[in-house]
């Protein structure tokens, strides 16, 4: 006879229930007056930028999804995820680290077009990046 996992009843639950639903990141999103508290709670440019707003959901989602927390509705995902931002917590520090990580990638790729851009036009690394290609050196 083969014993039963004692938490069965989780593995009923798909990975979206476990964590945040699409509907409810995207009211997230969506939810400016959300964004300017939390902004304002965590100091996080999550009410202009738009980048950061995204990143905050995305990794929210895998956070919930990771940990087996399902959210069950807007104000549980509002409190949850104010709670985890809070200044000198460890999961901000966690998202914070998700951010640079990203950010970091996202230059990384922009060198390398830039340097696949200068390599491709003729211009010397040491152009001033006007039309005319010309390096001028100072004796």
């Amino acid at each position: 006879m083969q014993h039963q996992p004692e938490h069965a009843s989780e593995t009923q639950f798909s990975r979206v229930e476990m964590g945040v639903t699409r509907n409810l990141l995207s009211q997230l999103y969506q939810d400016n007056d959300y964004m300017t508290s939390l902004e304002r709670i965590a100091n996080l440019a999550v009410r202009t930028n738009f980048v950061v707003r995204r990143n905050l959901l995305f990794w929210f989602q895998l956070y919930c999804q990771s940990h087996a927390k399902r959210i069950k509705d807007n104000a549980d995902a509002k409190d949850y995820l104010a709670n985890l931002m809070r200044p000198g917590s460890k999961t901000r520090a966690q998202f914070m680290a998700y951010q640079n990580k990203l950010y970091s990638i996202e230059w990384a790729k922009r060198q390398a077009q830039k340097e696949q851009n200068g390599s491709d036009s003729g211009f010397s690394k040491h152009s001033n990046g006007r039309s005319s290609g010309l390096l001028i050196v100072s004796a």
